[in-house]
């Protein structure tokens, strides 16, 4: 109960009324559902917000790790880059008969990106949420054990 004992601090036989306890705790418990506080975060700034997020932290963590060491990431790049370069090279010859109506007009590179980039919002909109849900799901996870 305490670390004192009140029967010998005051003398007598002093105990809290029957449901006592579970009023008490009834209480606190409804009162602490109805007050949530105002989280730090409302009040701050809408650039600060998007800095404290987990994935902008990791986009700004691995952009420092590249601008720190860029010999090393050029160097570890280059077995990918032949790789792709050659897989580009591929597409571009499988491809060439529908690109070369639109590279040869002018501007239409620029109008199929402009006609595409909503698509592209979507898609990375929805895959945030997805990458949301999965991180959320394993932290739920590892909290429930």
């Amino acid at each position: 109960m305490n670390d004192f004992d009140l029967d010998t601090l005051f003398g007598a036989d002093v105990r809290a009324p029957h449901g006592f306890e579970e009023r008490l705790f009834a209480r606190l418990e409804r009162e602490t559902r109805v007050f949530i506080p105002v989280t730090a975060q409302d009040s701050m700034p809408w650039w600060v917000r998007i800095a404290a997020e987990r994935h902008v932290a990791l986009a700004f963590l691995v952009a420092g790790l590249l601008l720190l060491s860029p010999a090393w990431w050029l160097s570890a790049a280059t077995p990918a880059r032949a790789a792709l370069v050659s897989l580009m090279r591929a597409a571009e010859a499988g491809l060439a008969p529908w690109l070369t109506p639109l590279l040869s007009t002018p501007n239409a590179g620029l109008a199929l990106a402009l006609a595409l980039t909503p698509f592209l919002l979507w898609g990375s909109y929805c895959l945030a949420l997805a990458l949301e849900r999965r991180t959320a799901r394993m932290a739920f996870d590892s909290i429930r054990g």
